[in-house]
């Protein structure tokens, strides 16, 4: 029976209440989804006609419905209601953007209070903002106001800029046509200038040709015979005498040589004896510095205490016991096989004196030969004393031809003033071209003569012998073809030279008065010896392309073809090839050079990457020396130029080792233009260069390329500063703060979708961080860059690392976790590792941002003694800082959450005008390079680098011929 019921029961039908219950609660959820609005229709009159309205009648039907009193109601409360999100979004533009932050219900009162002057038209709640009717559409008209006044601005700044443009160019266009009108005339004004003053030239030249022609043939007809027979008997007695002194000056260069080589060796082994000790007790003295250094800072201390905790890191710490240990034993071995080193060579130098000693007693030869010998050098000595009276004589003679010559010339000048006939005719200019190319012919075959009689005396250069010698200073082939060069500059001029006199650097020609006048052949005295004087004969003129120093070279006497040129003058022909010398320094010495690449197993020599600098610079200071102020300064700016160029050329991973190279070199450049510029002074260039050399000109020359090299120098710092930090930005945030090096700490903090679009490893790890710190390091160790350099750098790209990754781990919530901060810790030590290794303690501290930031999420946050602890380690977070990181905090599955009392006794610590309490730090830009200290000048070993010049150099003739005058 009860079974029947509860089936009548379940089949029964609804009633009308559980239907009506049930339309009211489907009408309910209806309403609660949706925009609510109450409509009611009222009858404007009785009888329904239409534009007919009763007042009374809808006022009953308004009171009736209870329309007056909602409208009452609604009016006396606060129908509107907005949440403080969706408000500051709409309505943020009512205020500046200075006053935009964080807190956005501060932000929401800050509009409210400068937009609606009555308090009573809204409300504050604590989610939501409440209205009285009407003042959202005052809102919104604020809103367009400010929108329409923008637009305004934007319209009536871009219309200036348009008519600006139009105007520019406008006004562009007129210069231009101005421009090229005034270049038109000045052509033709400069063109018939140049055509004036070459009828002129041509008229000069004719004139004194005709002069010139009749002196000279009055004058060879006298002097030819005897300058024959005396140059010939002059070039024989200096001859015999030049081979005498090359004997002998042999014999001292090879002594010598001998002495000085056992004296370097002997020097040498002791410096690297001492070196190895020093190096030894320096060791000791660096780990005792470390250790005492390990234990200063107490929060250092601290920080120690906390990463006991992790176990991977105690067992690296065991491993690195065990390298020291074995590192102690492998420095007692090297220093027992530095003690056996020197005993053996106190024990080889002990054998070496014995032998040397024994064989100076034992004559090498013979007593007869040695008497022989000795006869005949006091029969050349004879004969050398003959040769001096011989050339005094001939100084006598040559003042007295040099006196008539000068007589005849004053006479010729005479005859030249009454002579008025011009000589246009084409005729004289065939014959003069004819005899322009018989002159050289003639010039030709005397070189030849010159170059034979050479090497007739070279071959016999060391046939003569002095005093008997012992077997260790015998020739070898060897060190014969070591000493040749040195030999055939002794050979050729046994004598130094005067000074180069005063010259004009706009003419590369000597003086003619002073070649007419015969004071080129006058012989002048010094306090040496006879021979000096005889040297003065022996200089030669330097070859000219002008037919008129080709005409006077014709008719000197032979004697000046056969005299050896003095290497100031060939000095002179160089700088004066402007052009030439330019290009091969640029083509050869910066965008042609062979940069090597840096290797710290196989360091290369500081010659071989200085040689540019020292190159550059030796030529420079030459050309001070000489006077060639302005061609240094065109030289100076366009090897500047050419640097600039090749530092900025390459992009990317490639512009690391040139920009380092060159930094190197021009510091170096810079270090020599210090030094070289005080060793010269003005005395020594008023003496080469005349007294009217401004030398106040050439001050202001040496002032201005030091400041621009200093100017080059940070150039080329900044563009590589900036290109190693678009390099390094890439792997920041891969390396420190996704990779997750460190095993049993792994997480997974991105979702499934994520993971499908991106793969979950990060692009970069810290072996490539890693990596291009060892590159850097690589590249400014072997490029010898000034070591205040390098800390500035890896300094500099230390602190973008710690402002980047610091910055990113507080805007990355899902990060914000104890096993994240332990994997960022784990990279961070390796950093401070390598800092380590590489000397470089400073650079640790623009990582401790992050590092206390690791901390922080690694301790305890459960109760007031914690956050005591917290603010205690991470002293160096501001309280804004710390409290972002306390509430990013993303708990554990079996951690306690941060109570709401924390998280408030956190916010009672933040100030709220402290200007130093900030949230981000200063992001690093990458496009400055930072603050650049110019190193301070190096001590450059000026003559042992110029010394070295490459195998690849010899195609540029007159850079290595010149390097091998200044420098032999």
């Amino acid at each position: 029976m009860s079974e029947d019921k509860r089936k009548s029961v379940i089949n029964r039908k609804p009633t009308l209440g559980a239907i009506f219950k049930g339309s009211l609660i489907q009408l309910m959820e209806t309403i609660n989804s949706t925009n609510v609005h109450y409509i009611r229709c009222l009858k404007p009159n009785e009888a329904k006609v239409p534009w007919a309205f009763e007042a009374p009648m809808v006022l009953g039907q308004l009171r009736a419905c209870g329309v007056l009193e909602t409208i009452r109601i609604s009016c006396a409360g606060y129908p509107s209601r907005w949440s403080f999100e969706e408000f500051v979004e709409r309505y943020h533009i009512l205020v500046g953007s200075e006053q935009w932050g964080s807190d956005v219900q501060k932000m929401c009162a800050t509009i409210l209070e400068q937009s609606i002057k009555e308090a009573d038209k809204y409300q504050i709640g604590l989610t939501k903002i409440f209205f009285r009717a009407g003042l959202l559409a005052y809102m919104e008209k604020l809103r367009s106001d400010k929108l329409s006044a923008y637009a305004t601005i934007i319209q009536k700044n871009m219309r200036r800029y348009l008519g600006q443009q139009k105007y520019q160019r406008q006004r562009q266009a007129a210069v231009t046509i101005q421009c090229f009108a005034r270049r038109v005339h000045a052509q033709k004004v400069a063109r018939s200038i140049r055509e004036d003053r070459s009828a002129i030239l041509l008229q000069t030249f004719m004139r004194g040709y005709v002069q010139r022609k009749k002196y000279v043939d009055a004058r060879n007809h006298v002097l030819r015979l005897q300058c024959l027979i005396r140059a010939k008997q002059a070039r024989y007695n200096f001859q015999k005498l030049r081979e005498n002194n090359g004997a002998i000056r042999i014999q001292q260069l090879w002594r010598g040589v001998q002495v000085r080589t056992q004296y370097k060796k002997d020097v040498q082994s002791i410096i690297l004896i001492q070196a190895c000790i020093r190096r030894n007790k320096a060791r000791k003295e660096l780990l005792t510095l470390k250790a005492e250094a390990r234990s200063v800072n107490h929060l250092k201390e601290v920080s120690y205490r906390l990463e006991g905790k992790v176990v991977e890191l105690s067992q690296a710490l065991d491993q690195a016991q065990q390298q020291n240990k074995h590192f102690d034993a492998q420095v007692a071995s090297l220093e027992e096989q530095v003690r056996l080193w020197k005993e053996k060579y106190e024990l080889s130098q002990l054998t070496k004196s014995k032998e040397i000693a024994l064989a100076a007693e034992n004559p090498t030869v013979p007593k007869n030969e040695f008497e022989t010998l000795k006869a005949a050098n006091v029969e050349l000595q004879s004969k050398y004393e003959d040769s001096v009276e011989k050339v005094r004589s001939l100084d006598q003679e040559i003042s007295k031809l040099t006196d008539s010559l000068s007589k005849t010339k004053e006479e010729i000048q005479n005859l030249a003033l009454q002579s008025k006939a011009k000589t246009e005719d084409t005729e004289m200019i065939t014959a003069l071209k004819r005899e322009n190319q018989y002159v050289r012919e003639q010039l030709a075959q005397l070189s030849k003569a010159t170059g034979r009689e050479t090497s007739t005396f070279t071959g016999t250069k060391t046939n003569n012998a002095g005093a008997p010698q012992s077997q260790g200073s015998q020739l070898s082939q060897s060190n014969l073809d070591k000493y040749e060069g040195a030999y055939s500059f002794i050979t050729e001029a046994p004598y130094k030279t005067a000074p180069v006199p005063g010259r004009t650097r706009s003419s590369s020609t000597p003086d003619i008065n002073a070649f007419e006048s015969g004071q080129l052949f006058k012989p002048q005295k010094t306090t040496n010896s006879v021979f000096d004087n005889f040297e003065n004969h022996s200089r030669t003129t330097k070859t000219m392309s002008g037919n008129d120093w080709s005409r006077r070279a014709n008719r000197v006497r032979p004697s000046i073809h056969s005299m050896i040129e003095r290497p100031e003058v060939e000095i002179m022909r160089i700088f004066e090839d402007e052009e030439g010398l330019q290009n091969e320094v640029l083509n050869g010495l910066i965008k042609g050079i062979k940069i090597p690449s840096p290797s710290l197993s196989n360091l290369p020599d500081v010659k071989e990457i200085m040689f540019p600098a020292h190159m550059i610079g030796l030529i420079t200071t030459q050309m001070w020396r000489f006077g060639f102020i302005k061609e240094s300064e065109r030289l100076m700016i366009n090897v500047m130029q050419a640097i600039q160029s090749e530092s900025m050329a390459p992009v990317g991973d490639e512009s690391m080792n040139p920009c380092a190279y060159w930094l190197s070199n021009v510091h170096e450049l810079l270090s020599l233009i210090c030094i070289t510029s005080q060793d010269i002074t003005h005395e020594e260039l008023s003496e080469r260069c005349g007294e009217n050399f401004d030398f106040a000109e050439y001050e202001q020359l040496v002032s201005t390329v030091k400041y621009e090299l200093e100017c080059l120098e940070y150039n080329i710092f900044h563009v590589w500063m900036k290109s190693l930090k678009k390099q390094l930005n890439k792997m920041i945030i891969p390396a420190i703060i996704e990779s997750q090096a460190l095993p049993g700490f792994i997480t997974s903090d991105s979702g499934r979708f994520f993971n499908k679009l991106m793969g979950s490893a990060p692009t970069f790890s810290m072996d490539d961080l890693l990596l291009l710190f060892n590159k850097i390091w690589k590249a400014m160790s072997c490029y010898y860059v000034e070591h205040t350099v390098v800390r500035q750098v890896m300094t500099e790209l230390l602190k973008m690392v710690g402002v980047t990754g610091f910055n990113d781990l507080l805007m990355r919530r899902n990060f914000c976790t104890w096993k994240r901060a332990m994997q960022i810790q784990y990279n961070i030590t390796r950093i401070e590792e390598w800092c380590k290794g590489h000397d470089l303690p400073e650079g640790t501290l623009q990582l401790e941002h992050l590092m206390q930031a690791t901390k922080l999420l690694q301790l305890k946050k459960a109760s007031q003694n914690d956050i005591e602890i917290i603010y205690d380690v991470c002293w160096m977070l501001t309280p804004t800082q710390v409290q972002k990181l306390v509430q990013n905090y993303m708990i554990a599955d079996y951690e306690v959450p941060v109570s709401p009392d924390l998280i408030k006794a956190i916010a009672m610590r933040v100030a709220a005008n402290e200007k130093n309490d900030i949230l981000m730090l200063d992001a690093i830009s990458l496009d400055d390079a930072g603050s650049f200290e110019t190193p301070e000048i190096r001590d450059v070993d000026y003559m042992e680098n110029d010394r070295y010049i490459p195998s690849w150099l010899i195609s540029f003739g007159r850079m290595k011929s010149l390097m091998h005058l200044i420098v032999v």
